[in-house]
């Protein structure tokens, strides 16, 4: 196919509707996707077993495409090599499910998967804050702590999948463990269930992550403390991380950043507690939000699909 044509078939699918999925921690995203806009999105608590998560994925797709076929994309909560998964720190239920396969089974077709920082990180360059860049590091700061990465434009997932997937840096030799049983990790130590287990610790009772802040809003001493010290696990992660990859933007998103007005400043001033920096790397908060796990699936799967059709 020759170079006109090829360009022809990726405008053609840019046209073409696609859907994303995104499956994390605490919820199940799903979007009807258009050249980086969601037409129409559907969401609902992530299923804890298998069964029930495919039983809702098969309607979330049926509800979305109507009576056509669509590529479809789906963001997983963990490393993907060569297509399939292989571990899930936050969903340990799905870890061993093969999910990959049985989906494409239930679907009758292939799903193409990818890891969900990596797909929001794809998203963000091609459709947001990352967009005309092409070094781009992008960081979800949710129930879990993951990172994308795009050089040169493309996904780098590295040898085995496991670039990225920072939550599992070592940030000490000793702290609490993370969800794959290692001490002293990033995400053990600042992620958003990290946050609320250490404070459940300190109030003696169960306590959330907005119930945190509403705390600090209110002057309590023990919420800030808490918050800015997690904010200070993060701004270090990122001064490692300029001097290992210096990237044109980091792009900062999930849940927490909600609250960027508070946390900004915090991470910043841990960031440049150093000289050996002097030109800091942009900080920019994500543009999709909540869609860039989608957008991103849906731009993988029409990616797969404009690789096919170009050969």
């Amino acid at each position: 196919m020759s170079g006109v044509e090829t360009a022809a078939v990726a405008a053609d699918l840019h046209n073409v509707s696609t859907i994303g999925l995104d499956l994390g921690g605490t919820k199940l995203a799903a979007g009807l996707v258009r050249d980086g806009k969601v037409l129409r999105r559907l969401e609902t608590p992530t299923p804890a077993h298998l069964g029930p998560l495919l039983d809702t994925i098969e309607s979330m797709v049926g509800d979305l495409q109507g009576s056509e076929q669509l590529a479809i994309g789906l963001g997983v909560p963990g490393p993907v090599v060569n297509g399939e998964t292989t571990f899930f720190s936050n969903l340990q239920g799905l870890n061993d499910s093969k999910i990959e396969q049985v989906l494409a089974q239930r679907l009758g077709r292939a799903v193409a998967f990818e890891n969900d920082a990596n797909l929001a990180a794809l998203a963000e360059s091609r459709h947001g804050s990352a967009r005309g860049t092409q070094h781009s590091v992008y960081l979800t700061w949710s129930t879990g702590i993951g990172c994308g990465l795009i050089l040169n434009g493309e996904i780098f997932s590295g040898r085995t999948g496991m670039a990225g997937e920072v939550g599992h840096t070592r940030m000490g030799f000793s702290g609490t463990m993370d969800g794959s049983g290692t001490l002293g990790t990033l995400e053990a130590q600042a992620c958003g269930a990290a946050l609320a287990r250490d404070a459940s610790f300190v109030y003696g009772q169960p306590t959330s992550v907005p119930a945190i802040f509403e705390k600090m809003a209110g002057g309590d001493e023990r919420a800030t403390d808490l918050i800015r010290n997690a904010a200070a696990y993060l701004g270090r992660f990122l001064h490692n991380l300029q001097l290992l990859l210096d990237p044109e933007v980091v792009v900062l998103g999930g849940g927490l950043m909600a609250q960027a007005s508070l946390l900004l400043p915090m991470i910043e001033t841990e960031r440049r507690r150093t000289r050996a920096l002097h030109d800091f790397t942009p900080l920019r908060l994500s543009t999709l939000g909540p869609d860039a796990g989608i957008v991103g699936a849906a731009e993988f799967a029409c990616q797969g699909e404009r690789q096919v059709r170009g050969r």
